[in-house]
């Protein structure tokens, strides 16, 4: 019996499986490369072969929200991250500053500063957006296992991630601190910010 091809949803990560590994009728599995539950359906067809019809998600309540104090330190892991990232960009150039202080006006010296400053705002950017595009993780998301996806569960790519990260944030700020609070209080646990792109987090 030819092998049949069961390709995963979340990522597209396929694999070739004996059909006869493959129980007849909805099955759920977990995807072996993103770890992610989905749904397919194997029937036998008139002329005696099996098909598979295409995967579809496993049903959203596979996948719990996380809560608020693990988002939040999730958060205060990633600020101390960023934090140290900051700081040896900041010592890097201003030492290679200082090596031509001598020959710089006052002007120049002030433009520079604000150079590094700008510079480390956006390396915040890079870490947040750039991880977040791209895995749907931050490292201190990583290391305590939530991600960040679109409500329907599928990957949050560039787009969204740069829209939660940036006008999202900055509305929750705004609003001094409440969009933030908000994952602790809405059912779905999703801050202003989450609900601006779209967006939950969800327990691995």
């Amino acid at each position: 019996m030819n092998p049949i091809s069961v390709q995963c949803p979340h990522c597209g990560f396929s694999r070739q499986v004996p059909a006869d590994k493959i129980p007849p009728g909805r099955s759920t599995v977990t995807c072996p490369k993103c770890e992610k539950p989905f749904r397919f359906s194997r029937q036998e067809s008139d002329f005696g072969f099996s098909i598979v019809e295409p995967a579809q998600p496993a049903p959203k309540a596979l996948e719990k929200p996380a809560g608020f104090w693990i988002r939040a330190l999730a958060l205060l892991i990633d600020v101390l991250l960023v934090s140290l990232g900051q700081q040896i960009f900041a010592v890097f150039l201003e030492t290679g500053v200082n090596l031509f202080s001598s020959a710089m006006t006052d002007q120049m010296l002030r433009a520079l500063d604000a150079g590094i400053q700008l510079g480390g705002f956006c390396l915040s950017l890079l870490y947040t957006i750039g991880l977040t595009g791209t895995y749907g993780q931050t490292l201190g998301k990583m290391a305590l296992k939530i991600r960040v996806v679109r409500v329907d569960g599928r990957p949050i790519g560039y787009g969204y991630a740069a829209v939660r990260e940036t006008l999202g944030k900055l509305v929750s700020f705004l609003l001094l601190g409440v969009g933030f609070l908000m994952a602790a209080f809405d059912s779905k646990k999703q801050g202003m910010h989450d609900k601006m792109a779209d967006t939950r987090v969800v327990r691995l």
